[in-house]
């Protein structure tokens, strides 16, 4: 009764999930830039006429769980050396799993007993800026994804999530902006009482209009 693991219950993440925080799910700190109906079905913050204005657009990941769990169906066969293999209570180390993933298996990986519990949680692989620059070309534009944990009585403990860019496009165009910009490394976060934050930094230019449809995140998920 080996690999009894489940689809759900799996080390394979499942791939192709996508969270969008549009307009009205979006914070930017400045009045300035608002919630605006262009046409039926068609709302973004909207700053019209600028000046020379730095906004901070951010979206996040909180209200998703971000785990570390143990396979709940598995076989205690014993460890790589023939012995017996401790449980996985919660104060003992865990013993040997079955085989990673979703059959079929491949080389020699279902011979190979995993002896700690696969990462549960969420994976962000790139995110995804809808907007649009009107009259004249944005001076920068700029995203930024963190990583953010919280601790009683400690200082905000920030890690940078590295994108492959973190410059974007700047000149105007009739229609928005669909730019989306990889992860370098997609991990999965596992810390608790945590966040993940992505924050666009966009300054205007003197005269300069503006449209923020949306930050959106790809995402792979691992839950049980």
């Amino acid at each position: 009764m080996g690999r009894t693991q489940g689809r759900v219950d799996a080390d394979t993440p499942h791939k192709g999930g996508w969270i969008f925080d549009d307009a009205f799910d979006l914070f930017v700190d400045s009045a300035n830039l608002s919630v605006a109906r262009n046409a039926a079905f068609d709302y973004s913050l909207n700053r019209t006429a600028a000046g020379a204005e730095t906004y901070h657009i951010a979206a996040h990941l909180g209200n998703l769980s971000r785990l570390l769990e143990s396979p709940f169906l598995q076989e205690q066969f014993g460890t790589a050396a023939g012995t017996a293999g401790p449980s996985l209570g919660p104060t003992a180390a865990p013993g040997p799993i079955s085989a990673p993933g979703i059959p079929p298996f491949t080389g020699a990986t279902q011979l190979v007993p995993p002896t700690a519990p696969p990462a549960k949680g969420l994976q962000v692989s790139d995110i995804a800026l809808v907007y649009q620059v009107g009259v004249a070309a944005l001076t920068s534009a700029a995203l930024a994804l963190d990583k953010v944990v919280f601790a009683n009585n400690v200082a905000i403990a920030k890690t940078a999530i590295t994108l492959t860019a973190t410059t974007l496009p700047l000149a105007t165009q009739a229609n928005p902006y669909v730019t989306i910009v990889p992860v370098t490394t997609p991990v999965f976060v596992t810390d608790d009482i945590s966040d993940v934050i992505a924050e666009l930094t966009i300054v205007m230019a003197n005269t300069g209009t503006l449209r923020v449809y949306g930050v959106g995140f790809h995402v792979n998920f691992n839950f049980n």
